[in-house]
Parts: C-alpha cells; structure tokens; sequence
C-alpha cells in the first residue's frame, strides 16, 4: 500500500462540497498514484470513488467492504480514505475523478500530467541572438509541420470520438433507481483484420450513488458469525434471530463421541455486525439452543443474546424468489466476510442456469483432473447458482436484489464447486492452473427456505417472524383457494362434484 503523500482529496468544510488537489508527484508511468479523501470522523457511510470518461463509472462502492481489482485499491485511514492508481498509465490521466462520501457525490476535477509528474515544468523561451535566429525557409518548414500535426490531432478526435460513441451504445442507463450494466470488454484499437491482438478497456460497471446507499445500509444487518473451530457470515431477521448456514453451526457444535449436536457450545459463539475495519471489542453472544436447522437446505438459525450497551442491527425484511431461467439478467450483490476478512461486497453477479448440456460440459473437466464429478447436485432445483470472488468464510452470507432502490433478499450463499477444488487434498499448483470460468457457487432459494419452514407446524411461529409478509400472503392464497373451492362444491351441489372428483 503506497503511502498517502501522491494526491489529496478534500472537503471543503466552508461549501460542503468534495473537492480534489494534488500535493505529490511521481517520476515515471508503472508507479502507484494515492488519492485521498479527507473526512471527518471516517467512515460510517460509503466510501467510494468514481472515474469520468465521461460517462460516469464506478471504481469502488466502498472501500470498507470490497477487495481490491486488476488496477485499483483503496484503504480507510483516521481521517479519511483513498484510491490507490495501481501502475499509472496514460489512460488514467486528462479524465476526471470524484470521491463519494454516503450519497454526496464529490466535484468533478481532471488529474492532469502536470499535476502527477516531477519533471514536468513551465520552461522559458529562448530569446533569439544572432546564432539562434531562425530562418525564413525554418519558419516554413514549422508551420508546415503544424499544419500536418494539427490534421493528424482532428483525425485522432474523430476517431476517439467513434470509439466513445460505440461504447456509450453499450452502456446502460439507469430508470427509476434500477441499474443496468455494461460489462462487456471494449475494443479501443483495432489493427486490422489479420491482428491477432487488440487492445482492450478494462472492464468496468456503472453504479448509481442510490444502489450505493441502499448497500452501505443492508452492510448493517450482515455479521462476522465465529464458533470454537470456524466462522462464516450471518444476518439479521425477525426480532432477534440470524440465519447462517447450517454446516457453520455444526462443525463448531457436533460432538463426535455422542454423534449429537452439543447445544451448549453456542454459548462460545461470537457475531460481529461492526468489523468493518477491524474487529469489534463487543460481540453479541448467542443463545444455546438451535431455532432451525435444515441439513438438506444447509441453513440455520439462532437467536442472539440481548446487550444491554448494543442495540441489534436492524432486520432485513423483504424477499423475492428468483428463476434461474428466466432471471439470469438480474444483478445481485453478495455481502460477506469472505476469508474471516472484513465485510465486503461482490458486485455484478449473475445468475447461471445449470442445463443438462452445461452439466456434461462440467464433468469433462473433472475427468481433466483425474477426478469424480465435483460438480454433482450443483442443478439442485431449490439453488441458485452463481459465479462469484468469495470463497471460504462466505457461507451464510445474503445475496441481495435491488429493485426501485429496495434491497430485497433472494438466497443463502452455501458452497462452491467442484468440490475437490475446495479440498485440502488438491494441490495448491493445480488450483492456480483450475479455469476460473469452471468455479461456481450455489445459495438456497429464499423462496424455498420459506417454503420449508412454512410446512412445518413446529416452526410456523418462527417463520411468521422472519417473513412475516410472505406468510400472510400465503395464508391469503390457501383461504382463497378452500373459498374457491367451497363456492363450487355450492354450485354444483355436493353430490355431483362428489362424482366428478372420482
């Protein structure tokens, strides 16, 4: 991580605007460029940053809760945050950048080679003597040379400006606070029909600063879940309970000398709503004994002790049931403390549906190895599949749909495939060779979760607490169907439907 003495961002505390201006330089391209975005008290909000060309992309949501990418990193110091330009080149500077702070979007300012580079200087004209003086056939010969530098210029412009026109055909605007993506990779030259190279722009996403928001809130709701022998990551439902996966309650509380689970061992468990930057002092404890537990599903949930000096992160509350062939398009966000890290967000996640032929595909990969099918139940009808960053530590972790600038719950990330790939045993080389396109991850359903718990007498209580709504439209529907049913056994007269339903 570069040391913040390259580029500072501010505010500025007299207008309340985010402003930018450069205190450092470097010497050459390939080095790192720090920006930083000096704010009080930082950073309970979203701390992001977003790049102008001059549509408006998004480099980072916030920096509290997202990794670092091919070209960018951030960090969250006492006073502010940064963006760290990893590798400087040409392409990021003479655009503009913004810090945003919550929903304030910062100015828009260009970072200009002369605000980046040392050796960049105002030099002084020579003044002409009569050895230097330049001739008639010299003043010629420039302006000539101008002539043509300028034609070259226009025709570069004009075909930038194609290029940008093509891209901006590509980018997806936003409607009523819902965003669409473009993350297609971008041809910026093209060297001809028989080139087998081009050069390409980095991927990028465009983020509305709302989505940011409605993130940075439903982050509130999402723990750091530790046990005696692993962790994983819960989230608030009900009054008082989490959901988490049932595999992370398990492996800390089976006895496997009674072959039972040892309830009493959740007393040991710690949840941790606040590791944002570092981990909290103060977790909430958790009651011992298990609500729910569904070992097919692979979830759980428990019910958190109260503290009186911390008051529970608020409950998420609505969901939706997502089709993985028919709702492949929609863009979720998975919140996660992946690798016991801290909270962070995995963007621009699509659903992939596990056809037959898609399957078959997969099993040849593991016959590669010289392994069994890693990829069996993969197609299992009550998941959604994804492919995602997070690994270990993720399981639990909500995935998330926003809709009209709502953030509404559709699965419970589980697990990864193939699962050899997951394995202690597989050789670290051959995990560095493994085609990332052949990883994939699965959640249950949250349609089929509610499902499950709402057929069960024992747990009717309980499930009315965490969907309250999804059960009151349920109990509509099945009061629905018995006075449907009840006004055509009426019309018909008990008798002869009697005889019809044989």
């Amino acid at each position: 991580m570069a040391d913040v003495n390259e580029s500072l961002f501010f505010l500025d505390k007299t207008t309340g605007v985010l402003e930018w201006r450069v205190i450092g330089k470097v010497t050459d391209y390939g080095q790192n460029v720090t920006l930083f975005c000096n704010v009080s008290n930082c950073c309970p909000d979203g701390s992001g940053w977003v790049r102008w060309t001059p549509e408006q992309h998004t480099l980072f949501i916030d920096v509290k809760t997202e990794g670092p990418n091919k070209h960018y990193d951030g960090n969250v110091l006492k006073d502010g945050y940064t963006l760290i330009i990893q590798n400087l080149t040409k392409q990021d500077l003479n655009v503009s950048y913004s810090c945003v702070y919550g929903v304030t979007l910062g100015e828009r300012q260009f970072l200009l080679e002369e605000d980046v580079f040392t050796y960049i200087s105002t030099r002084q004209t020579n003044t002409q003597t009569g050895k230097n003086r330049i001739s008639e056939g010299q003043i010629a010969g420039i302006i000539v040379g101008v002539v043509i530098l300028e034609t070259v210029a226009v025709a570069v412009a004009l075909f930038v400006l194609r290029c940008w026109r093509r891209r901006k055909k590509r980018n997806i605007g936003f409607e009523d606070g819902n965003e669409n993506y473009a993350n297609k990779v971008v041809p910026l030259i093209d060297k001809g029909e028989n080139s087998s190279k081009k050069e390409i722009i980095t991927e990028t996403t465009i983020t509305c600063v709302a989505t940011m928001h409605v993130l940075t809130e439903v982050s509130k709701s999402v723990g750091y879940i530790t046990g005696m022998k692993g962790s994983g990551t819960c989230w608030r439902v009900g009054n008082n309970k989490i959901i988490t996966a049932a595999h992370v309650v398990k492996e800390n509380i089976w006895n496997t000398v009674r072959g039972v689970l040892f309830e009493e061992d959740l007393n040991k468990f710690q949840v941790d709503f606040d590791y944002i930057i570092e981990k909290s002092p103060r977790c909430f404890k958790v009651e011992p004994r298990v609500l729910f537990m569904d070992e097919s599903l692979d979830v759980a949930v428990l019910q958190l002790k109260p503290d009186n000096q911390k008051q529970f992160p608020p409950p998420l509350k609505m969901f939706d049931r997502l089709n993985s062939q028919q709702d492949e398009d929609k863009p979720i966000y998975l919140i996660s403390h992946n690798k016991g890290e801290i909270k962070k967000v995995n963007s621009r996640i699509g659903i992939w549906d596990p056809t037959e032929d898609r399957i078959k595909d997969l099993e040849k990969v593991c016959q590669k190895y010289g392994k069994p099918n890693g990829y069996k139940d993969l197609d299992k009808k009550d998941r959604l599949v994804i492919q995602c960053e997070f690994v270990g530590g993720a399981s639990g972790s909500p995935g998330i749909v926003i809709y009209n600038n709502v953030a509404y719950v559709v699965f419970v990330y589980i697990r990864g495939f193939p699962s050899f790939y997951y394995s202690q045993h597989f050789p670290e080389k051959d995990k560095r060779t493994f085609p990332r396109e052949k990883l994939f991850q699965q959640g249950v359903n949250i349609g089929d979760l509610f499902d499950t718990m709402s057929k069960n007498a024992v747990h009717f209580k309980l499930c009315n607490e965490i969907f309250p709504e999804e059960r009151k439209n349920d109990l509509n529907k099945k009061q629905h169907h018995r006075k449907q049913a009840a006004q055509n056994i009426e019309a018909c007269g008990s008798d002869k439907c009697k005889v019809q339903g044989k």
